[in-house]
Order: C-alpha cells, then sequence, then structure tokens
C-alpha cells in the first residue's frame, strides 16, 4: 500500500478516534446526572454507545497501520509474511467488534467480547514486551527508541482497554437498575461508582493515545 495512502488512514483513525471517544464521555456524563429524567438518561447512554462503536473499529486497525507504516518508513524490519499476518490479525479483531456490535446482547456477541479481551491481553504483552526489548538492545528488536516507546504506549493503550471494560460492568448494571426501577440512592451510587472508574480508565486512554501520536509525529532522537 502506498505510504501517503497508509499516512492518511493513519490521520482519520486518530481523528475518529478521539473525536467520537470525546462524543461518548460528554454523553456519558450528561447519562450521570439525576437531575434529568431515567427516559433521558437512557437515551443520552444509547446515544454514546452508538458513538463508541467508532473508537473500537479504529482501536482494531490502527496497530497493523502503524506497524505497516514503520516498515515503509524503515524503521521496522519484518520476516515475510509477517506483516500479512499482523493485518490478518488485525482483521481478525474488527470481525470481532463487528460481531459484538451486529449481535449486541446475543450469545455470539458475548463471546466475541471474550475473545477480543483475551486478545487485547496478549496484545498487551507483546507490545510491551517488544518495546522494551527494543530500549534493552535485543538484536531482533533494533528500532528506534521513539518507535519503542510507542510500541510500549500501544501495548499500555490494550491494557486501559481491558480496565475501562471492566470498570464500565457496574455502572451498565446500574442504568439497567434505573431502566426497570427508577432512580434510588443504591441505583445512583453504582452508576457514579462505575462511571467515574470508567472515566479514569478512558483519560488514561486519551493520553496514552496522544503520546502515541506524538511520538509517532515528531519522532524524537
Amino acid at each position: 500500500m502506498d505510504y501517503g495512502i497508509l499516512l492518511f488512514i493513519h490521520i482519520l483513525l486518530m481523528v475518529f478516534w478521539l473525536g467520537t471517544d470525546i462524543g461518548v464521555f460528554v454523553l456519558g456524563r450528561y447519562a450521570m446526572r439525576d437531575s434529568y429524567p431515567p427516559e433521558q438518561r437512557l437515551a443520552f447512554l444509547e446515544v454514546a454507545m452508538i458513538l463508541d462503536i467508532f473508537p473500537r473499529v479504529c482501536f482494531s486497525i490502527m496497530g497493523a497501520v502503524g506497524i505497516h507504516l514503520a516498515v515503509k518508513l524503515g524503521f521496522l524490519e519484518l520476516p515475510g509474511g509477517a506483516l500479512a499476518g499482523v493485518w490478518a490479525a488485525s482483521f481478525f479483531w474488527f470481525c470481532l467488534v463487528g460481531v459484538a456490535v451486529v449481535k449486541h446482547d446475543q450469545p455470539p456477541a458475548f463471546l466475541a467480547r471474550k475473545i477480543e479481551r483475551a486478545l487485547q491481553v496478549v496484545l498487551t504483552l507483546v507490545f510491551i514486551g517488544v518495546g522494551t526489548m527494543a530500549f534493552t538492545g535485543a538484536e531482533w528488536a533494533s528500532f528506534p527508541g521513539w518507535l519503542a516507546a510507542k510500541w510500549i504506549a500501544f501495548g499500555l493503550i490494550t491494557a486501559t482497554a481491558v480496565g475501562l471494560d471492566a470498570a464500565f460492568k457496574p455502572a451498565i448494571e446500574g442504568f439497567g437498575a434505573l431502566a426497570v426501577d427508577g432512580s434510588s440512592p443504591a441505583v445512583e451510587e453504582k452508576i457514579q461508582k462505575g462511571m467515574n472508574l470508567t472515566y479514569f480508565w478512558v483519560v488514561c486512554v486519551y493520553i496514552l493515545v496522544l503520546i502515541s501520536g506524538g511520538l509517532g509525529a515528531i519522532k524524537p532522537g
């Protein structure tokens, strides 16, 4: 694939990732407000979940595009067929996101989410491990320090994504109770605690994405 096309895709992925995720962030804050009727709060949450599809799709593709760019620029050397394997893994991840979205609350979606979490754990270990080995001077991972830091940052993003999903579960349970039983101190406490912990992980993702993007753009020596 042409370098210019890859770079353009990379920029678009970052724009859609952070741009739509900010929308999710704002809508989630409104959904937390007990001054609004439950129906309106649940509508905010529903729109937020629709927008959340975009960051998840971008996340599944971003790693492959970044690795391909590094190869094109000569900063990273991969053995024959490895780049195709990277894209195959990315496509598999993309399909998992698609199944989770299309099937929603059906058994295939639950299975897809479990596989995606397991994949994210593996990617966390791979990216942080490779980046760390590059810093230690391993011969098979001899690429620039900024690229090693970028690998570690992406690994940390996958780790925070796992933490984010785990933190969001109590909030979802709280909103489910809100839909059935209406607002109560216990329900609101569960929503507030779950959402506040979720936002901690969300902010971590934002910071890491910006760091990763900055490293790729500036390429500090």
